[in-house]
């Protein structure tokens, strides 16, 4: 079913820059978030977990920064296609995917190295990830969520 003119989601009059700009921002807000998290728990319960894992601290808290900067800016990029639900989904499994990957090597070595486990489960940690998250992504581009005070020229 085709729609009108008149039924397409308003766009928002800011800048493609600005959204990337502020998606970037909020992932890195994520990111420090997260990283205050397992700081915590290192500080709580010391190395255990981590070594269980075969990780480190700072290798969790470059993941969550490079997936939330990246992602964010990757976000911010498509944002204005995110109004329609196809594009909200397709992005927020790619930015999945980013996460998942970076879990996947932080866990399983390059993926050269992955056994089954972990190259089967990249793909559906994506899909589970986008599609959490995407219905609220294109809810928040309808309801102009990032549309606050800006310095866009007009």
């Amino acid at each position: 079913m085709k729609r009108s003119h008149a039924e397409e989601p308003s766009l928002s009059p800011l800048s493609v820059g600005t959204y990337v700009a502020r998606c970037t921002l909020i992932g890195f807000g994520f990111a420090v978030v997260y990283s205050a998290w397992v700081t915590i728990v290192y500080a709580v319960r010391g190395t255990e977990a981590f070594d269980k894992l075969g990780t480190t601290l700072s290798n969790v808290i470059l993941l969550y920064v490079s997936v939330g900067l990246l992602g964010g800016a990757f976000v911010g990029l498509m944002w204005k296609l995110c109004r329609y639900r196809f594009f909200a989904y397709l992005t927020s499994i790619l930015v999945g995917a980013l996460l998942a990957i970076g879990i996947g090597i932080i866990l399983e070595g390059m993926p050269g190295k992955w056994d089954v486990g972990a190259i089967l489960g990249t793909p559906l940690l994506a899909l589970i990830y986008g599609v959490w998250f995407g219905g609220q992504l294109r809810k928040g581009v309808l309801n102009h969520s990032l549309d606050w005070a800006t310095t866009d020229p007009d």
